[in-house]
């Protein structure tokens, strides 16, 4: 299921908002077609979020939006991509947990840096993890209380 944070219009308001001054000074913005870069291959969530993100951008800026995949290591190959790309706002991305999350822990010779190469603009999506085993393994459910203790579950391998 897609969970959208926020409308269309208030996304791309708040986008242009945080983009800073690199687009103040572009009166016109925008003026050309916007990439809509997607780190993994066709047909996954990313892309379908991509897919309908990018229709509501073009018509709300009337310039079209061009949805491009770009897969591999994790999503780091499109990751590189757009932090060497011209800081204009014409090269977005569909980030991920994985991409701006776990990448810096899991590639060591990470080619950028999430917090420093790249600016949030607004949460298209929420996705929900679920945690399943074996049907023969004999527990059934997590330890009731471990939740409202601590407030959530953090798993790790």
């Amino acid at each position: 299921m897609i969970v959208c944070k926020m409308p269309a219009r208030t996304l791309l308001i708040s986008a242009f908002a945080l983009l800073g001054s690199s687009l103040a000074t572009a009166g016109d913005y925008p003026d050309r077609n916007i990439t809509l870069i997607v780190p993994f291959a066709p047909g996954g969530t990313s892309d379908i979020v991509a897919r309908l993100v990018g229709e509501h951008m073009a018509k709300t800026l009337g310039q079209p939006i061009i949805v491009e995949n770009e897969a591999g290591a994790g999503g780091t190959v499109a990751g590189r991509r757009v932090a060497q790309a011209a800081a204009d706002g014409y090269t977005l991305i569909i980030g991920t947990l994985g991409t701006h999350g776990a990448a810096p822990s899991q590639y060591p010779g990470l080619k950028y840096d999430p917090r420093r190469d790249f600016t949030p603009i607004g949460q298209t999506s929420e996705m929900p993890f679920v945690l399943v085993t074996k049907k023969d393994f004999p527990a059934n459910n997590l330890k009731p209380d471990l939740d409202s203790e601590i407030g959530f579950l953090l798993v790790s391998h």
